[in-house]
């Protein structure tokens, strides 16, 4: 399963392991992302900017021992850990979710999904949304990679 639905969300987005992830971002418009974020996003959504990370770490055979060590912190802030599910989400038609998707599971986190529809249509459809910012518990998250 790679991609999990708004249902399946909703149903079970206050359990303690899952970590949900808003990805929303413009890369020619820095800060929009979090300003979305800051305006309205699925409650208890952490906000992830990827924008600044390419794919060249997935297409190396010896990843950069840097950018890793970097991923390593960005995802431990995020409170995600090694019994943590990941269920990110974009307003990009899946294009930022699915790629913390791929970066999760490169590191050796095989839990992270994307929801299978935009934030948009989470909102437009009466889900509940929220601008509060919730405390996050920071996490260990150890890379492992994958070949």
């Amino acid at each position: 399963m790679n991609e999990v639905s708004k249902k399946w969300l909703l149903a079970r987005m206050y359990e303690p392991d899952l970590v949900i992830a808003d990805c929303r971002c413009e890369p020619d418009e820095p800060g929009a992302g979090r300003r979305a974020y800051e305006m309205s996003h699925i409650p208890g959504a952490v906000y992830l900017d990827l924008s600044a990370y390419d794919d060249t770490m997935l297409r190396r055979d010896q990843p950069d021992a840097a950018q890793v060590a970097e991923l390593e912190r960005l995802f431990s802030r995020a409170g995600i850990g090694e019994e943590s599910r990941v269920v990110a989400y974009d307003d990009q038609q899946g294009a930022w979710a699915s790629w913390l998707q791929a970066l999760l599971r490169a590191l050796g986190h095989e839990t992270a999904y994307r929801m299978d529809e935009d934030y948009s249509v989470w909102a437009g459809a009466g889900y509940p949304v929220t601008a509060a910012q919730n405390v996050v518990v920071p996490a260990a998250f150890i890379a492992r990679l994958q070949s």
